[in-house]
Order: structure tokens, then C-alpha cells, then sequence
């Protein structure tokens, strides 16, 4: 699904904006407590470390108001005609995959540090898309052999239903990824490298 492709990117812009605010300065925490608390907010809509990264309750409105209307676009962009992705699909879509991704799981360890570099190790359970679209294929011909008159509106809204769900219920893979992210201090505030972001938000839905 060209949707889920998309998602990835999507995460990607919410990062950086979280990034653009923790930049402009906040009270001192070590690399350990700022990826964690970046990775709740991003991933989790967990807000109540965001003081310790210098956010406020309006930035953090902004941020994720940023986020889901961004995701949003990326939904409404997938090339799907706008007769079968409805309003009404994408909302649901959209509210499975933000439900989906507070069950998503990942630990944070500090493997190195010095004055002003850090390497902190994050092992990453994210989607299991390849299982996830198998049992969304599974599932759609198990219906269309049950209703053959289904229409093209019908399988794609019923693709994105099922595979919404999925999502939602919190379809992980088992063996988490273990990924490694370089934070430098800056301003007495630890910050991500931004390459090695793209990776571990590409990890959740790849």
C-alpha cells in the first residue's frame, strides 16, 4: 500500500520538528532520558517528560496537531481515487494507526558518552507489515470468495479497514531491530543526528 510508504516520511517531519524545539534550549538531561523522552513523544503522544526537553504544552499542541494533520496529507496522497478513500475511511485510518503506534516498543541504553557525544543503543519492535499485509490478503479473498460481487471500492476499502486494524491491535514484529542514534550536545540540550532518525522512524513500519 503506497499509504504505508509514505508513513515513514511522515515521521520523519514530525521528528525534526520536535528536534527544531528541543533545539531552541531546556533544562540539561543526559542522552539516555532525551531519546526516551523524544521517542515518547513522537511515538507514544506522551507529554509528561516534555518540560525535561524544554517543550511547552503549546509547542506540544503544535507538534502533534502538525502530526496528525500531516498524516492526514499523506493518507489523502496515497493515489487512491478520493470516491473510495473517503473521508470517513481515512479518519479511521488515521485513528488506527495512532492507536497502533502506542503499542509499539522499544528500550533506550546508553552504550557510550562523552563530553559531547553519545551513542545510545534503541531496540525497536515496530509494525509487522509483511504479516500484517499477508493476513490482509488472506482475509480479503476469504470475502470475495464469500461475496464475489464485491466491487474495486469494496476490496480497497476493505484492504484498508483490515490492514488498519491490524495496525491497531498492535501487530509487532517479534525480534526487535537494535539501532544505534549519535547525540551531540548542544546549548547544555543532548540532539539526535537526524540521518540515523530517518532509519529508526523508517523502522517502524519496514
Amino acid at each position: 500500500m503506497k499509504t504505508l510508504k509514505r508513513i515513514s516520511i511522515i515521521f520523519l517531519t514530525l521528528m525534526l520538528s520536535v528536534v527544531a524545539l528541543i533545539s531552541c534550549g531546556g533544562p540539561k538531561t543526559t542522552p539516555e532520558d532525551s531519546a526516551k523522552i523524544i521517542l515518547d513523544v513522537v511515538i507514544k503522544d506522551d507529554k509528561s517528560n516534555i518540560d525535561k526537553v524544554g517543550i511547552t504544552e503549546k509547542e506540544y499542541t503544535g507538534i502533534r496537531d502538525a502530526f496528525e494533520n500531516g498524516l492526514m496529507k499523506g493518507i489523502s496522497s496515497s493515489g487512491v481515487d478520493e470516491n473510495i478513500l473517503t473521508n470517513e475511511v481515512k479518519d479511521k485510518f488515521k485513528s488506527d494507526i495512532l492507536t497502533g503506534l502506542k503499542k509499539v516498543k522499544y528500550e533506550v541504553k546508553k552504550i557510550s558518552e562523552d563530553k559531547d557525544t553519545a551513542k545510545i543503543e534503541v531496540k525497536l519492535n515496530g509494525f509487522d507489515m509483511e504479516k500484517i499485509a499477508k493476513t490482509a490478503e488472506d482475509e480479503l479473498k476469504k470475502e470475495y470468495v464469500a461475496n464475489p460481487s464485491m466491487t474495486e471500492k469494496d476490496i480497497y476499502q476493505e484492504s484498508f479497514k483490515i490492514v488498519g486494524g491490524k495496525i491497531a491491535d498492535g501487530v509487532l514484529v517479534e525480534n526487535p531491530k537494535t539501532m544505534t542514534l549519535t547525540f551531540t550536545k548542544e546549548n547544555n540540550v543532548w540532539m539526535p543526528k537526524e540521518s540515523e532518525l530517518v532509519d529508526l522512524m523508517s523502522a517502524i513500519v519496514n
